[in-house]
């Protein structure tokens, strides 16, 4: 027993020397640790700890699936997704889960109709809207994106280009089409840039794989793409898409984040657009001069924008920094009224005789006539599918400020107008309309883009007259004169966009 008792006195008093950082001493406590009985409650404590560090994997067995929903008929617009989520995959709805934006954003701009409640009337919206849905890996559910390697996307591909040629058919016989175009969707827009950075990478060698990408309209289509060029590309259209439901949102739809007003962020803030709109007063345009612009476009040149709309673009842009810089063509109040055809070019004489009909029929604005003005008491966000607005997906509009603002236009707005209008006396300026471009095709084509407008047919009369609509009567009774003289001394020459479609343009938004 002293034995036993001088050994254990002697190992306690070398641990004791040794402190607590020896190795020695660590390695002892560790041993003694490990070998310490654990009460079952601790041990039962510990094993429910660990597994809910495990995430639960839904049983996706006896799923209702997500296949493809395009229908049989022609379509304005395929949506593609990655894959199905296992939301989505289990609901058997695209963009089902509570936290995906996607339906918030398709019905605030007004793509998915009033009578669309959401995920669960998907199938609806092909007969409904002309939208379809599909995912690059139809078949395949998964939520984490990042889990998913290009090699599999590589995998998907060809199954996913044979659905959009099946839909193709489909929507060419049932509308007797031989030529197998007519089926064909205006647009193809993803969801998100991931899955078109791997259509573009399809077949590449990992050396010249693309490692960044252009979210706007594509020239090109990736390799082996099954439709025509007249099917417009538009990678992450969602994003794009927010500035039209005003939320902005980063990289994916999951992750939303309000406009937010200026009094509660000082200096750096967004400020929604109707909030923007409601604020801006009420005021007018004043027509000026009938104008052969570049390309040949003949246009209707206003005197300047009035200062409620300078000040209006000005918000916008400070609450607006993501957006791209604003267009030279939206920079001076306009409204395009015609594009010459495609197969034609104004030559010298034709310039000199639209300039003489110009001028003649602008006589009428000289005497500052109010009936001809225009009144700006609506702005409207339109997502267009050609340049020209007589193809609208959707145009949200809203009431400005009811207060009249009847200032005219600065001499800073007026100079620049008179800047572009006295463009046309230079000996020069042909070889600026007999450029090639903006021809009908140019507007009248597939492209998808939006901007904030004012329809010519949208406002209340300008005067103060009891007949409603005596203004803009009197307004497109000058512009039908106009066209028909330009008809009557150069037949055949011009394509005219549709009265419903005139507008001023305030301000590109995308495209």
């Amino acid at each position: 027993m002293f034995e036993a008792f001088s050994c254990t006195s002697k190992a306690s008093a070398e641990q004791a020397s040794a402190g607590p950082g020896d190795p020695e001493n660590r390695a002892l406590a560790k041993a003694k640790l490990s070998s310490s009985p654990v009460s079952p409650l601790a041990a039962s404590r510990k094993s429910e700890s660990a597994s809910k560090r495990q995430k639960t994997k839904a049983d996706l067995t006896n799923a209702p699936g997500l296949p493809a929903r395009l229908g049989c008929s022609p379509l304005r617009l395929i949506v593609v997704g990655a894959n199905p989520s296992e939301h989505a995959w289990l609901s058997g709805h695209y963009y089902s889960n509570p936290g995906n934006w996607m339906w918030r954003i398709l019905k605030e701009t007004g793509i998915a109709p009033s009578t669309i409640r959401g995920s669960m009337d998907d199938e609806l919206m092909q007969r409904e809207a002309g939208v379809g849905f599909i995912d690059i890996g139809v078949g395949h559910p998964c939520t984490q994106l990042s889990a998913i390697s290009s090699e599999t996307f590589q995998s998907w591909i060809e199954t996913f280009y044979r659905l959009l040629m099946d839909h193709v058919q489909q929507a060419c016989e049932s509308g007797g089409c031989i030529c197998g175009r007519c089926g064909c969707p205006s647009i193809v827009a993803f969801s998100g840039k991931r899955q078109f950075m791997e259509l573009m990478n399809f077949g590449r060698a990992r050396r010249d794989r693309l490692k960044k990408l252009d979210t706007g309209q594509q020239l090109e289509g990736p390799a082996g793409w099954p439709l025509p060029p007249s099917t417009q590309l538009q990678p992450d259209i969602a994003t794009r898409l927010c500035l039209m439901s005003g939320t902005v949102v980063h990289d994916k739809l999951d992750k939303p984040r309000s406009l937010i007003s200026a009094d509660s962020v000082g200096t750096h803030h967004y400020l929604e657009l109707p909030v923007l709109l409601g604020k801006t007063s009420t005021s007018f345009l004043q027509p000026v001069s009938f104008f052969v612009s570049w390309q040949g476009v003949l246009t209707l040149a206003y005197r300047g924008f009035p200062p409620p709309i300078v000040s209006l673009k000005r918000q916008i842009e400070a609450s607006h920094p993501g957006l791209n810089t604003e267009n030279p063509g939206s920079r001076w109040p306009k409204t395009s009224l015609g594009a010459l055809k495609d197969d034609k070019r104004l030559t010298p004489d034709q310039l000199k005789c639209l300039n003489s009909i110009c001028e003649r029929e602008s006589v009428i604005f000289t005497a500052g006539d109010d009936a001809l003005r225009v009144r700006m008491d609506t702005a409207g966000v339109a997502l267009y599918e050609c340049r020209s607005c007589e193809k609208l997906l959707s145009y949200q509009e809203s009431k400005l400020d009811q207060n009249i603002d009847s200032s005219e236009a600065s001499v800073e707005e007026q100079g620049r107008v008179q800047h572009i209008l006295t463009e046309a006396h230079d000996p020069n300026y042909w070889f600026s309309v007999s450029k090639d471009g903006n021809r009908e095709t140019h507007y009248r084509g597939p492209h998808l883009g939006a901007s904030l407008i004012h329809k010519l047919r949208s406002g209340s009369p300008a005067g103060h007259t009891n007949r409603s609509g005596l203004a803009h009567a009197v307004l497109f009774g000058t512009i039908n004169h106009f066209r028909k003289k330009v008809e009557e001394e150069l037949p055949g020459l011009y394509a005219w966009f549709s009265d419903e479609s005139l507008h001023v343009t305030f301000r590109a938004l995308m495209g």
